[in-house]
């Protein structure tokens, strides 16, 4: 007796059923069934991300995320601040230093050094450890955000967070031009996630 031809099936987007292949309809690259496709068209509509269809993080949108996220930053940052003016505004004022420039000097020269290089690693650590843990900066979790490979894996190397960090600062260079261009990619690049191959989508 001879076997009867299996029917291709593939899996809604919307309710994740199993269908015949000829039973779904596709819309904006995703396949969904009868019942599902009012919910699809209605999301599409009122501009809501949809499951299984990425949506890039907008120019806008992630312009609010680094603003939440150097807000986080001030807080330690000012910390920092103190931390390395006191000590120096105490000793501009003291007596015994007013006929030693040079100490002075010296001084300042080196607690500028390490504030410089505190603060630039706490920044590190900041943006590194929420990657590579998250996926997001707790702005970025804030607007909504994720940053993914090119992919469309979720999970970021270690090395390539460290790589991003990097690269954010070439993007700010001139004007901060590296970071405007993603207003005018397609899928919303900056120059550092054309560098690392990374996209930074909506959350589903």
């Amino acid at each position: 007796m001879a076997e009867e031809p299996m029917i291709p099936t593939a899996q809604c987007a919307e309710c994740r059923r199993f269908f015949p292949q000829s039973e779904l309809m596709e819309i904006e690259h995703v396949q969904v069934c009868a019942e599902c496709k009012p919910l699809l068209v209605k999301r599409i509509l009122e501009g809501q991300a949809v499951r299984g269809f990425i949506t890039y993080g907008g120019f806008w949108l992630r312009f609010a995320a680094v603003i939440i996220d150097n807000l986080i930053l001030l807080v330690p940052g000012c910390v920092i601040n103190v931390v390395f003016w006191l000590p120096m505004i105490l000793l501009k004022a003291s007596d015994s230093m007013s006929d030693k420039p040079g100490v002075l000097v010296a001084v300042q020269v080196v607690c500028t050094l390490l504030q410089w290089l505190i603060g630039i690693t706490l920044n590190m650590l900041y943006e590194v450890l929420f990657l590579w843990k998250k996926g997001a900066t707790p702005g970025k979790m804030a607007c909504g955000l994720r940053v993914i490979n090119a992919d469309g894996s979720e999970q970021l190397p270690l090395g390539k967070c460290f790589g991003r960090f990097f690269a954010k600062i070439l993007s700010s260079i001139v004007c901060f031009i590296g970071y405007l261009i993603a207003a005018f990619d397609d899928e919303k690049r900056a120059l550092h996630d054309h560098i690392c191959n990374t996209r930074v989508v909506r959350v589903q």
